[in-house]
């Protein structure tokens, strides 16, 4: 039973094909997904290891998570980016400003929630798309859209609060805020008495 085995000799590569075969067959039952070693010769060994390779790259949960991350930043920076457009192309009173400061807030309370990348289900890409755009990161989101909002020096007070301090002078700033945010539908019940 002494066989020498030459180099590309027929038996040696029907044995190496059968080890290859069961090994490829033994990843694919590993991975949760079927390869059966009838299979292989049919399809050759090294097919089957590209297959089972694929099918664990695509079954791999972080590029979905990333992907998934991504699509949510994708569709949100464009609003905040709006946001800021539009606000500086506005009237830049206080409370356009405070307007546009309270929807990135939303937009960040949001993106930070378990509804978006703070979902644990996002894992690793969900943390990192958070920390990436958090202050000091990558894309810092704070000095893109909140800061050129929160720091508009060419902010200007809501024109009702001029009428009303000019109507009530000696008013408390704070009177005049409350008088002027109920001014609206003081005129708008006025206007239904007419």
């Amino acid at each position: 039973m002494n066989q020498v085995l030459h180099l590309g000799s027929t038996s040696q590569a029907a044995t190496q094909a059968v080890s290859t075969a069961g090994t490829v067959a033994t990843i694919g039952a590993q991975s949760g997904w079927w390869l059966s070693a009838a299979a292989v010769p049919v399809i050759g060994a090294a097919v089957a290891g590209v297959t089972i390779g694929l099918q664990l790259i695509f079954n791999r949960k972080g590029p979905k998570q990333k992907v998934a991350s991504t699509k949510i930043v994708d569709e949100l920076e464009p609003l905040l980016k709006n946001n800021v457009e539009a606000y500086m192309s506005g009237p830049r009173t206080r409370s356009s400003q405070a307007a546009a400061l309270q929807n990135f807030d939303d937009a960040w309370a949001w993106l930070i929630s378990d509804q978006a990348c703070g979902s644990q289900a996002l894992g690793n890409p969900g943390k990192a798309c958070i920390a990436d755009r958090s202050r000091g990161g990558q894309w810092d989101w704070f000095v893109r859209y909140r800061d050129p909002i929160g720091n508009d020096s060419q902010v200007v007070d809501d024109p009702v609060a001029d009428t009303v301090s000019q109507l009530l002078p000696g008013a408390s700033a704070e009177t005049v805020e409350q008088i002027g945010s109920l001014l609206p539908f003081g005129l708008i019940a006025l206007a239904l008495l007419l």
